[in-house]
């Protein structure tokens, strides 16, 4: 299998980092057959990495034994032999079903159903195809075609599962002829159908696509839609057509996209309600969806909900044909719609060769022809013998062959709309084809290397490639069938429209087609007359953001709007464009320059600017990318290398019998290249360069000088390091390589960054700037610079950041202009860039654009002498400059070097030297013979070499300012006078092992041994069971002096309770074996390893437990290796756990972990083998919120560590803390890894200003040390702290130091439990003599030696020189205080003892199995010899327990173990020790849930108090406030604000006040409701009496006035002017009194009735008799005249009392009107006052009230009219003044009385009106009969008529 060259450094790259896989083929494959891990793979590196492993095999057709693989993949099938095989991929099946995972049978490949007709009709056309072609006699003759076809079931695992079985060959064996097991070389496939599928199968298989979305485009240009909305799915279908869209609408169509939205793979509602409501509210008028089918039907039901109609739509090939969609239902929205389909064609006897199709009876589903039996069982609805079970029992028919397909209605047989079938068949003809086109071959005419031809025996499959690229024929359609340099076919599309019949029926019609040819290019032909248009005007729609911009203007666009959107400004006079677009050659080839050498010197440099990609025609190997673009000052630089090796070849001082040589490499700027180049020096494997005549290539290099950049040196070093390669950069500054353990032989001879950045802090500091911005570049060069002004510019230069900002990589118009804002608005006034020339330029053109100035730039190295930027254009700006330089050096001779450069005319630039070539191609603007293709005929000058480089100014010449030229030279000369040092070591006096030198025949960088030494501890049995425990805390770096061999970190550090674990499991193992009752007939083994607490180390020990590939273990005399390890008891930390349960899970090996709580374990799903004893940080997590909401601390800090232990469990607080327990967490904080003083005093500051009293801690004892440390210096108390289970117990933290600030903590901790016997075990523990620590028993030995301060024979250099003793293996333990044998405080050896016993009771349970009745397939049971690890997953999932401490042990679903966690509390003692006492529990039981419990009296409180501490936010707001949240805190943060009038809160901490009933008002406390005052004119309240005391004196006068008038009624005064009117007047009087009671006291329906009508009566009599009067007065002195006698028989009695009752009855009449129609009713208002009820009467009808008052003001003006002209007449006692003042007063009164009592609120309305009734009575009252009254009893003597008439005469 051949490459292309442009993967070869990506190769490359990931084989140093996956070359286990290759070399390990088993395991590789093992892990491709986990059907959750294909994902992984599908990863382009690892893609890649599997082309990398296979390429050295496919060739040959055969796999090395070690590559099998274990599993079988079951695949639907279809097989026919033949000389060469094609392959194909299929959609059979529409759905997969994920294999069984309860682990009681061998876990299978996913299984598939829902036969797919079209799918299986495609794989049969490919067949019929095959046969038709085989069947030809003119196309390929002597060749016959066969096939493999899978069914790759919707999935994109399965058929990439199913490609890589087509071309590697190893799918299971298929005999296709007796004389053949296998299959021949698969040379070609066709498939996959669906995109996401074919771009992860293509970037092995290369297949090719076709441009539908160019098709799409062509339409909407044709119609003038520029203004379109797209709808896509969220897969490569719709993705990479978005992206298509984006690029392409634009400059192929002049349109813009108004919106681009992706459809939900689910139906989710809300989701398709916001893009519906975009595409409603959108102008776009054209709607593109390019999405399947599902997809669309759930968009489809919103549009119609929300009835979006009006939309022109345009189907991808995907939906346009969806006949779910062709519905009425659907039509009047999707009516009309334009869709893309792929072409029609027509497959003569495709329908004959169907109706042949017949199941093979001797082959069932199983074997080769499971396809066709899968068919013919959907089809017949029958099923093949051996049927299912209960199949024919349940009424189901059993297949014979022998049906008649004909007789069946099925999809198969339709071949009147062949689409895809039609790509199929033309896809096996162009293969076909390709083929024959290549066995035509004439021997010597080929268009391989040396002319050849491909043959059929060695064909491979790129030679294949090169012939499918130039075929060109003509299907039986009339199609033309060509691909173009992209492999895609010259595509052509139908474009369906979807007609809506008027009597309501669908047809999808062909209105046109798209293609392109190789000479017309795009092509739309559309039958526009035939289209059906869903609008009213039956026209196309017009979809334009902005209508065209006419003649003499332009187009303005519209600020952050597409390019669609603008305004038509007016042309500006005189104003043109006539800008053109540049062209850019792409002329360039790979760059080496060479010079033979003893030893030879690799180099790196940036020779070109740019590369491009190799050709793909595949007519030879593809080649590398080739450079362009060719820099001088790289070349002077690699020249620089050059000179300095010719000088040192020169110094007979300096490696005088050595002559030193090099190979320079040009990286174009690129990684890859650069990367690539570097591997080649390191292994030898680039091309062979023939050095001298005897030697044909290259001695090995021994160093590198480059990269130029950080980015490549990074990388670079990276791999190299592997092999201790010096790589020694002269230009990468990046301080991240400062690092000797990640980048161990990495040197360079330029500056760090780190001091860089402090060069420009001295600098800043020295003139005072402390306020300044940065600009840096988006790579490390620039990402470290910034880390390192953050960290050092405040303490080192006392300064600060105003800004950091990223330029962006390409010239970013809109960024750049967005930083130039900042810079401009900020009131910084220096300015550091730390970026490279390119992006500064574009930075300065913005700068000047925009005139920033008064700005002081600090520029990096990189842009310091850059002259680009040294020009008047910019140095208005940039003058000023300060710059960091590299150091300039001189180097005596270079000059003269490079003068005497010369190419060689032997040499073209193809060969070793063409760096040189090509440099002289670029002063001379020449070209050497043979030259390009038209160069001479374009006037083009040939190099003849004897061009005089002196004659030439030219920048390379230029010596005066050597800077990274001069690293260069420092460089060459480091790696020389490093060998030379080293040639010079006398023998027997090196610094190698044994004293050894280093000899130049052998010399060579140290490479990476791979040796593992584990600390292990074994015991053979029956049955193996791993352990993985913390037996060393540290683990040291190898050496890095290189005066050896590299080796692993060491461990050191002895962990007395790691080993304590670890002799937990062994003595439960032990016991286990004691115990007849428990595997009686099994022993069980253990191997135990130590992690030294490194995840790298850990992993490894899995790996090795579970491969069996540890070192050899002699664990009997007759045995050596270890049996089978069935499980593991480990690892100790999350982080561990994790990825060796993830990978372990491949093989379902049961991890059952002791220490591991991280919640993020709980997957069933990831992690499917995985269990614990101990309880998950979730439920940790939801017993500390138990003791918090138990104590109402509800504000809370939170500390965590930066792993997954701390990151989950602050997750599970922010999410659970709220809702669990109603609080909050003040902040969160994470603390380093290391012991960081700024970072832990930022915390400690947090922690000191919060007042959160209450610090959550989860982190382990390192992180907890440290925190501490800084927590004691600054002195913060008065906290109470809350321990995870990591550090609950920790001794170290438990001393008098921390215990001011420790004291009263408490602590979750795992359960502790009683093991019996165990320290009996622990105490008979011996080392094994004849094994020292470097053995299988290391761990006891490493105690031993630990504990008694000893060391084994041979003991280390020096030991007993130094008053060490040997350990004899007789020292008494019992003699020795140790912690190993304190048995008190048993808790994750407690969880160990459960996990070993969990995985026995499993074991037991399994081997009890009865044969038969089993639980795995077939009812089969586990077999001790053969057994499986998944099989013992079963088990492990249906264990139950009993200890014998009495805890029950069992899993759940996600393999946790019921939780029970213990409460610990830290206890200062008055004598100052420490203690740490249990006080309470958190349990969770199958039955009541979780469970806190806490003895409250034993737990010490560090407070003076001796009370648990208060930790809120905010105090609990009491009854009669509610929570007011403060903006922008959390929600344990607020106010408390009274709750306003009328509302209450009845509960403390009440979120809303809620408000009181209608007749209820809130209390002055707020707290309670309490019933509103009622407030009307009572009888009660002084005003209320006063009015009845006026209104009682006005009646009792009006009594006395009558009792007067009666008594006195035979006077003249009495009798004058009708008496009989003066006594009703008075009684009427009286009644207007008494009326004006109704209007006080609680309004009631009969008084509020009452009142108005009485006050209106009564008030219409009063004012009628004295109008009567007043006429009576009139008509008297009319009648005193001649002839005036007869008016007054108008006026006598009976007409004086007909007039008051008939004026009177009207009113009446209006009072009974207003009283039916709209009477007056009581009514409680509660508007004036929302704390009072208001008790009033409406008047009902405002009419009737105006009517009333009206009537009686009408009598009132006419009685006063009246009266007023008769206020003169003679008479002595003249009543008509007395009239006319009373109803002036009257008139008065009652005109005040309006506004009064409109404006008077409630019971003062009454009032008013009391008053005016009040008042106008009295005025009458007085009025009319004060005067009469007065005569009667003072003055009598006037009580005459003498008197009364002589007084008028008189007058």
């Amino acid at each position: 299998m051949f490459f292309p060259d442009r993967w070869y450094a990506r190769i490359t790259n990931i084989t140093s980092q996956y070359s286990g896989y290759c070399s390990e083929g088993t395991k590789l494959k093992k892990v491709m057959n986990q059907s959750k891990v294909m994902r992984v793979f599908l990863d382009n590196n690892l893609l890649l990495l599997l082309l990398f492993c296979f390429s050295s095999v496919v060739s040959s057709s055969l796999f090395s034994s070690s590559c099998q693989s274990q599993g079988k993949f079951h695949l639907n099938e279809m097989h026919q032999t033949g000389d060469v095989i094609l392959g194909g991929l299929f959609e059979n099946n529409l759905f997969s079903a994920d294999p069984d995972l309860s682990f009681i049978l061998e876990p299978h490949q996913s299984n598939c159903y829902g036969f797919n007709v079209i799918g299986y009709r495609h794989a049969q056309t490919m067949a019929f195809a095959i046969d038709e072609i085989n069947r030809n006699s003119n196309l390929l003759p002597d060749v016959t075609l066969g096939y493999s076809l899978y069914d790759h079931c919707n999935q994109l695992r399965i058929g990439f599962r199913a490609a890589l079985a087509l071309v590697s060959g190893q799918e299971e064996q298929v005999t296709l002829e007796e004389n053949c097991v296998g299959t021949p070389l698969v040379l070609g496939i066709v498939g996959d159908s669906s995109s996401t599928r074919s771009i992860a199968i293509s970037t092995l298989l290369g297949l090719y696509r076709v441009p539908l979305v160019n098709a799409m485009i062509q339409i909407l240009k044709h119609f003038g839609w520029i203004w379109a909305g797209l709808l896509i799915s969220d897969n490569d279908y719709g993705v990479h057509a978005a992206r298509s869209f984006h690029s392409d609408l634009g400059p192929a169509g002049g349109g813009c996209l108004a919106y681009t939205e992706i459809l939900p793979s689910v139906y989710d509602p809300v989701e398709l309600r916001r893009i519906v409501d975009v595409m409603r509210k959108s102008t776009a008028r054209v709607v593109i969806v390019f999405s399947n089918q599902s997809r669309m039907i759930n968009l489809i039901k919103e549009v119609v909900r929300q009835n979006v109609t009006g939309l022109q739509w345009m189907a991808s090939e995907a939906w346009s044909s969806a006949a779910a969609l062709q519905s009425p239902h659907l039509m009047p929205y999707l009516g009309g719609t334009l869709g893309i389909a792929i072409r029609r064609g027509e497959i003569p006897g495709l329908r004959d060769f169907l109706l042949q199709i017949h199941p093979d009876l001797h082959h069932n589903n199983t074997n080769g022809k499971s396809v066709v039996n899968q068919f013919w069982e959907h089809t017949f609805q029958c099923r093949f013998a051996p049927p299912p079970a209960g199949w024919v029992e349940a009424g189901g028919e059993l297949c014979t062959g022998q049906e008649v397909l004909e007789n069946v209605e099925t999809e198969l047989l339709d071949v009147s709309d062949l689409r895809s079938e039609y790509n199929v068949y033309k896809a096996v003809y162009a293969l076909a084809y390709a083929l024959d086109d290549m066995l035509q071959c004439e021997p010597g005419r080929g268009p391989f290397s040396n002319n050849t031809c491909a043959h059929l025996q060695k064909l491979e499959p790129w030679q294949l490639a090169y012939y499918l690229e130039k075929v060109n024929f003509t299907t039986t359609f009339g199609d033309r069938v060509s691909f173009d340099e992209n492999g895609d076919a010259l595509p052509i599309y139908d474009i369906m429209n979807w007609v809506w019949l008027p009597d309501g029926k669908t047809k999808v019609q062909r209105v046109g087609e798209v293609k392109r040819s190789a000479f017309k290019g795009g092509e739309v032909t559309l039958d526009e007359d035939k289209i059906f248009w869903n609008f009213e005007s039956k026209q196309p729609p017009r979809s334009v953001c902005s209508e065209s911009c006419p003649p003499g203007t332009r187009m303005a666009r519209k600020k952050g709007e597409p390019d669609c959107c603008f305004d038509c400004v007016p042309c500006s006079e005189g104003k043109i464009s006539n800008m053109t677009a540049p062209s850019l050659q792409e002329q360039f080839n790979l760059n080496g320059m060479h010079k033979t050498g003893d030893v030879i010197l690799g180099g790196l440099f940036a020779i070109n600017f740019f590369s491009a990609d190799p050709d793909l025609t595949f007519t030879s190997e593809l080649q590398l990318p080739t450079c362009y673009g060719f820099h001088d000052i790289g070349f002077r630089q690699a020249q620089t290398m050059a000179f300095a090796i010719d000088e040192i070849n020169r110094n007979s001082n300096l490696l005088p019998n050595v002559t030193l040589g090099y190979s320079l490499y040009d990286n174009c700027l690129q990684i890859g290249i650069g990367f690539r180049a570097a591997l080649t020096l390191v292994s030898g494997q680039e091309e062979q360069v023939t050095l001298e005549e005897n030697c044909v290539g290259t001695p090995p290099v021994l160093g590198i000088v480059g990269d130029a950049t950080s980015s490549n040196s990074i990388a670079i070093s990276t791999v190299l390091g592997l092999y201790r390669v010096p790589l020694v950069s002269y230009f990468a500054t990046c301080s991240c390589l400062s690092d000797r353990q990640k980048f161990p032989s990495f040197f360079r001879t330029i500056p760090s960054d780190a001091f860089q950045v402090n060069a420009m802090i001295q600098i800043l500091k020295h003139f005072g700037w402390t306020w300044a911005g940065l600009i840096i570049s988006d790579d490390d060069y620039g990402v470290h610079a910034a880390r390192s002004f953050h960290s050092d510019l405040g303490p080192a230069g006392g300064g600060c950041l105003a800004y950091t900002e990223i330029l962006p990589w390409g010239d970013d118009p809109a960024e750049l202009r967005r930083i130039v804002d900042v810079m401009r608005k900020s009131t910084a006034r220096v300015v550091i860039v730390f970026a490279n020339k390119s992006r500064m330029i574009n930075l300065m053109k913005e700068v000047v654009r925009q005139k920033v100035t008064g700005l002081q730039w600090i520029a990096s190295e990189a842009w310091t002498s850059v002259d680009v930027l040294q020009t008047p254009h910019f140095m208005p700006y940039l003058g000023g400059t300060l710059g960091i330089a590299i150091r300039r050096g001189e180097i005596p001779g270079l000059r003269d070097f490079l003068l005497q450069i010369h190419p060689d005319p032997h040499h073209n630039k193809t060969d070793e030297n063409n760096m040189v070539n090509q440099f002289w191609e670029h002063t001379f603007q020449c070209r050497f013979a043979p030259p390009p293709a038209g160069w001479v005929e374009a006037g083009g000058q040939l190099c003849t070499g004897q061009e005089v480089v002196e004659n030439v100014e030219n920048e390379f010449f230029d010596v005066s300012d050597l800077r990274p030229e001069y690293n260069v030279y420092k460089a060459v000369y480091a790696l020389a006078y490093a060998l030379d040092d080293m040639l010079q070591c006398e023998p027997g006096r090196g610094p190698f092992s044994n004293n050894t030198c280093a000899h130049l025949q052998r010399l060579e960088p140290w490479q990476l041994q791979e040796q593992f030494r584990l600390n292990g501890m074994h015991k053979t049995g029956d049955v193996i069971l791993g352990g993985l425990f913390v037996i060393n805390f540290f683990s040291a770096d190898p050496d890095l002096t290189f005066t050896s061999e590299s080796q692993l970190p060491t461990c050191y550090g002895f962990n007395i309770i790691g080993f304590r674990q670890a002799q937990s499991m062994a003595f439960a193992i032990d016991e286990i074996n004691r115990n007849s009752n428990l595997l009686p007939n099994v022993t069980l083994g253990y191997s135990l390893y130590d992690n030294c607490g490194q995840l790298g180390i850990g992993f490894r020990a899995a790996l090795t437990l579970v491969s069996g590939q540890e070192e050899q273990v002699t664990l009997e005399d007759s045995c050596v290796g270890p049996p089978p390890v069935l499980g593991i008891v480990g690892d100790t930390t999350s982080s561990n756990s994790i990825a060796i349960s993830t990978a372990i899970g491949l093989y379902r090996v049961p991890l059952v972990s002791y220490f591991a709580t991280c919640s993020c374990l709980s997957d069933g799903q990831k992690f499917p083998s995985f269990f614990r004893t101990i309880p998950s940080d979730a439920f940790q997590v939801n017993a500390m919120i138990q003791i918090l909401k138990h104590f109402g601390w509800t504000w809370a800090g939170l500390l965590i560590s930066d792993d997954d232990y701390g990151v989950h469990a602050a997750r599970s607080f922010h999410s659970d803390l709220g809702p669990a327990g109603g609080g909050c967490l003040a902040y969160t904080e994470i603390l380093p890894w290391s012991d960081d003083p700024a970072e832990l005093k930022r915390i400690v500051d947090v922690m000191r200003k919060s007042t959160a009293r209450v610090v959550i801690v989860f982190a382990n004892k390192s992180h907890m040390m440290n925190l501490m440390k800084e927590v004691v210096r600054q002195n913060v108390t008065g906290l109470q702290w809350m321990a995870s289970e990591a550090w609950s117990s920790l001794v170290v933290l438990q001393t008098p130091h921390f215990m001011t600030y420790l004291g009263g903590t408490l602590g979750i901790s795992i359960r502790r439990g009683q093991i019996p016997g165990l320290r009996d075990f622990l105490s008979q523990i011996r080392p094994d003599l004849h094994q020292s620590s470097k053995d299988g028993n290391s761990m006891v030995n490493q105690f031993w030696e630990n504990t008694f301060q000893c060391r084994f024979a041979p003991p280390p250099a020096g030991w007993v020189e130094a008053g060490g003793e040997l350990c004899t293996g007789q020292e008494v333990i019992e003699n020795v205080k140790n912690e190993l044998v304190d048995v008190s405080n048993l808790r994750s050896e407690y969880n160990v003892y459960k996990a070993v016993y969990a995985l026995a009771y499993a074991l037991d349970k399994m081997l009890q199995c009865e044969p038969g009745r089993g639980p795995f397939s077939n009812n089969t049971c586990a077999q001790l010899q053969r057994l499986e690890p998944w099989q013992l997953v079963y088990y492990l999932d249906k264990v139950n327990f009993t200890t014998s401490f009495g805890d029950q042990v069992s899993f759940d679903e996600n393999g946790d173990a019921l939780p029970v966690y213990d409460i610990m509390n830290w206890v200062w003692l008055p004598d100052g020790s420490t203690k740490v006492q249990r006080v309470g529990e958190v349990k969770r039981s199958a039955f009541k849930g979780e469970e806190l419990t806490l003895d409250e009296d034993k737990i010490f409180w560090n407070f003076e108090s001796k009370q648990p501490p208060r930790s809120v936010c905010s105090e609990s707001c009491p009854p009669g406030t509610r929570m007011a949240r403060k903006k922008g805190e959390p929600e344990c943060c607020f106010d408390c604000v009274p709750c306003s009038e009328g509302k209450i809160s009845n509960t403390t901490d009440s979120m809303e006040c809620t408000s009181c009933p209608d007749d209820f008002w809130s209390s002055p406390q707020r707290d309670h409701c309490v019933p509103k005052k009622t407030e009307f004119l009572s009888y009660h309240e002084p005003l209320g009496i006063c009015l009845t005391i006026t209104s009682l004196l006005g009646t009792f006068i009006c009594v006395a006035v009558l009792g007067i008038f009666i008594h006195h009624h035979s006077t003249p005064i009495v009798r004058a002017n009708n008496s009989e009117l003066s006594f009703l007047l008075v009684v009427s009087l009286k009644f207007c009194f008494l009326c004006s009671l109704l209007f006080i006291g609680r309004p009631r329906l009969w008084t509020c009735q009452l009142r108005h009508a009485a006050f209106g009566i009564s008030f219409v009599l009063c004012v009628s008799c004295i109008l009567v009067k007043t006429m009576v007065v009139l008509a008297v002195f009319r009648a005193s005249k001649p002839g005036g006698e007869s008016s007054l028989k108008w006026f006598g009695a009976m007409q004086q009392r007909g007039t008051v009752l008939l004026l009177t009855s009207v009113q009446a009449a209006i009072c009974t009107v207003w009283l039916v129609s709209a009477s007056p009713v009581p009514h409680k208002n509660t508007q004036y006052h929302n704390d009072k009820i208001v008790y009033e009467c409406v008047v009902g009808s405002t009419v009737g009230f105006a009517v009333l008052l009206g009537y009686i003001g009408l009598l009132a003006v006419l009685s006063f009219l009246l009266a007023f002209l008769a206020r003169n007449l003679p008479d002595s006692f003249n009543e008509a003044k007395l009239i006319t003042f009373s109803m002036l007063i009257f008139c008065a009164v009652w005109v005040a009385f309006v506004p009064a009592y409109i404006n008077s609120p409630g019971k003062y309305a009454d009032a008013v009106e009391v008053f005016a009734i009040l008042a106008s009575s009295f005025g009458l009252l007085v009025a009319l009969f004060g005067p009469k009254c007065y005569i009667i009893l003072v003055r009598p003597e006037r009580n005459t008529k003498k008197a009364i008439m002589g007084r008028g005469t008189t007058t």
